[in-house]
């Protein structure tokens, strides 16, 4: 799922000296809109492993087989946000993202109970949640809905089969203080009106797997969890309550002062392969999808499609190298992978340009910066990267600013080595 083509514009957040006053240098020219689309969520309980290979999957029902049921989490949600990247002025940090809900700073915070799957239920998410919109400027990347524990609440219910019968137990959640759950696009479901549609999921099976809960000491007729009983049980599955959740991506704040920020392992495994080529339309064979021209601080630039090659005319350099950028988004890179990028290119005259793979919100370098030059005779160029970071959504750019050139290129294609 894409939810744009071509961007002719100015990225005003690669320089701190925009402003609202230039926010139409942002504006496409004659190419497709970014749709908005309507927003609805739904929180399931799990007893299923997670499926990172496909977009929707049938929850798994609690059968006599299984040691643990949780009948009993219930978090606070607080705030709803997309994560998209912007080729136009936006009046919010990126990587705070758009916040989707709550609409103003006096909505009280949302109870959810994870399994409650009644009418009643669904009516009270559909009233609170129910306009909620992801906006139409952006390119999404992912949607986040952080979470905390209910103060007057802050425990997970269920049952344990002990010795062939169940008994209760009680889980604290002390230790976490709240809990982004990020998805990717494509996990979001997409509906016949375009509304799009989270589940958030979570899973017991991992939750509980191969922890001898069974051998935990009971409270009356009751298993707890917490600093004063079971204590290396609770610390085993405090450790693993966020990876619990079937989220693409997971940022943990603990009462501790720690912070988590990591990408499922099961989803970066589907970015994980060797010889997989991520740049896509990377022989320019579907016209002008999946790259982006950008124009800023005096630059001026148009892209024309002919033979599978990709021509980009420079008629003003602007004043940085990067006032005319060809970027492709959407380039995984994992840490400590080795990749090597491939394309090849020419220009009407001898020029200097740079090649970056970057983050597409905080624009730090992800694995790859070079310069080099490009000549007025096709030539291929090879180079070879270890990612520095995790990131689903890195940016590959040609900087080719400063300069008044042509350049072409074609065949540009990126791929895991190691």
């Amino acid at each position: 799922m894409r939810f744009a083509k071509l961007y002719i514009c100015a990225l005003c957040a690669l320089t701190a000296a925009c402003s609202p006053d230039n926010e139409r240098s942002g504006i496409e020219i004659g190419n497709p809109s970014v749709e908005a689309h309507s927003f609805s969520t739904a929180f399931i309980v799990d007893y299923g492993e997670p499926d990172y290979s496909r977009l929707s999957v049938l929850s798994k029902m609690p059968s006599d087989d299984d040691s643990v049921l949780v009948n009993g989490l219930k978090l606070s949600l607080i705030r709803l946000a997309a994560y998209s990247s912007y080729y136009i002025y936006v009046g919010f940090d990126f990587v705070d993202g758009l916040e989707l809900w709550p609409a103003s700073t006096d909505r009280t915070p949302l109870s959810v109970a994870f399994g409650d799957d009644s009418t009643a239920r669904d009516e009270f998410l559909l009233k609170e949640l129910g306009d909620v919109e992801i906006d139409g400027d952006g390119l999404l990347k992912e949607v986040g809905a952080r979470f905390t524990p209910i103060t007057s609440f802050p425990v997970l219910q269920g049952l344990i089969k002990i010795n062939g019968s169940y008994v209760p137990f009680v889980f604290s959640l002390s230790k976490l203080d709240s809990l982004e759950l990020r998805y990717h696009y494509s996990l979001l479901d997409t509906a016949s009106d375009k509304s799009l549609n989270l589940t958030i999921r979570f899973h017991v099976p991992v939750w509980v797997n191969r922890l001898p809960l069974s051998l935990a000491d009971k409270n009356g007729d009751t298993v707890y969890f917490d600093s004063t009983h079971n204590e290396a049980l609770w610390d085993s599955l405090s450790a693993r309550f966020a990876s619990s959740f079937s989220a693409t991506h997971r940022i943990a704040y603990y009462a501790n002062g720690d912070t988590e920020n990591a990408y499922a392992e099961e989803a970066l495994a589907a970015f994980d392969i060797v010889d997989s080529n991520w740049v896509s339309n990377s022989d320019f064979s579907k016209s002008s999808d999946d790259w982006i021209l950008v124009q800023q601080l005096s630059g001026l630039a148009d892209t024309s499609i002919a033979n599978n090659v990709m021509a980009v005319k420079v008629t003003s350099g602007g004043t940085r190298d990067y006032s005319i950028q060809l970027i492709h988004e959407d380039i995984p890179v994992l840490k400590n992978r080795k990749y090597k990028l491939v394309f090849t290119a020419i220009a009407d005259s001898v020029a200097t340009i740079t090649v970056r793979l970057g983050s597409y919100n905080t624009y730090t370098t992800e694995g790859l910066q070079t310069t080099l030059t490009i000549d007025t005779l096709w030539k291929s160029h090879e180079f070879e990267y270890t990612g520095i970071a995790d990131d689903l959504f890195a940016r590959l750019e040609f900087n080719l600013g400063k300069r008044v050139r042509t350049y072409k290129f074609k065949e540009v294609k990126i791929y895991r080595i190691d």
